[in-house]
Parts: C-alpha cells; structure tokens; sequence
C-alpha cells in the first residue's frame, strides 16, 4: 500500500490472482505462484474505544518473566525484547507507560540479570525502499546499563545509523504529522 499510508496503524491487503501457477502436482500447496493480479486492494483500519486501547497497549512483564529465567544463574546477562509498534502511536504511548509502571519494578535482586531491553521498531515501506526506526527502552539494575555497550544498543543498526537520545519513533512520528 502507498499514498497517505500511516505506517503506524494496522492495515490489511488482499491479493486476487488472476492466474495462479503450479508447477509439479495439484496436491503440492508449497510451489504456488500468482502469474498475474486481477485486484489488488488495501485498507487501514483502527479502533479507538477505550477497552480496546487498553488490550492493544499491553506490556511485556510476562516476557521479560520468561527471559529472565534463561539466564543462567553463573552468568550476568540482560534481557532483550524485541517488538514491532504497528498499534499506532497512542497505542505506543500508553504501552510505554505500561513498560514504565511494570518493568520499573520487577524484582530481578534474586537473579543475575543486569538489566532489560525493550527494542520497539517500526517498518516504513515506501514505494522502492523502505527504512527501519528502533526505539530501546532500558530498564537497568545497574546504573547507566546502556552506557557499558560500546558501539550501540539498536538490534538493527549499522555503522552509519544515526541514533536521536531522548526521543522515540513514535514520537517523531507524532510531531512529523503536526507539521504537514
């Protein structure tokens, strides 16, 4: 989908093939390919009601839970998980909010474990490329825990990927949209 496409929200696309090919045997639903498209359409779609927000922005403590545990107990180690933020931007804010009130504070004393990573991303398609936007999130037992990695904490960054501190993608979504 192209256009005013919000890439924040959830969207649904359908595709009807025209002509459908299979090579090899009717019975075989791995080798299919579509030769030609007849429609092609796409929506965006989202909910505001409150309950639904309120599901849709959930947090991670029980991940973080289950990940903590696969730390041995010999071993520092921190935490990361790893998210996309396709809910939309208020979904976002009220997810962060959660992270903040929950993860602040889980009691990880009893463990080995440093710290926690929440690696949200979003995924920008545009019309020949696409770009990528990460926002970590760190939840450290010890003081300054991002600091202690050297190059970087972003999970899908390369050398020359720019890194904005004290601000998320969705935020910079959110102010992007003001100044159309």
């Amino acid at each position: 989908m192209f256009g005013d496409m919000d890439s924040n929200e959830k969207r649904s696309i359908s595709t009807i093939a025209q002509q459908v090919v299979r090579p090899g045997t009717q019975d075989d639903v791995l080798n299919m390919f579509v030769q030609d498209v007849a429609q092609c359409v796409g929506a965006q779609w989202r909910c505001e009601h409150e309950v639904s927000l309120g599901l849709r922005s959930k947090h991670f403590k029980s991940l973080l839970n289950d990940g903590v545990k696969q730390v041995p107990p010999d071993h520092v180690g921190v935490v990361h998980i790893w998210y996309e933020t396709c809910e939309g931007i208020e979904i976002e804010e009220l997810r962060r909010g959660k992270h903040i009130e929950n993860i602040s504070a889980y009691d990880a004393s009893q463990t080995t474990v440093l710290g926690v990573f929440l690696h949200a991303v979003n995924y920008y398609p545009f019309e020949d490329n696409y770009e990528w936007a990460e926002t970590v999130q760190d939840f450290g037992c010890v003081p300054g825990l991002m600091g202690l990695f050297p190059r970087q904490a972003l999970m899908l960054a390369f050398d020359s990927t720019p890194e904005v501190e004290g601000a998320t993608h969705w935020g910079q979504d959110k102010a992007a949209k003001y100044t159309r």
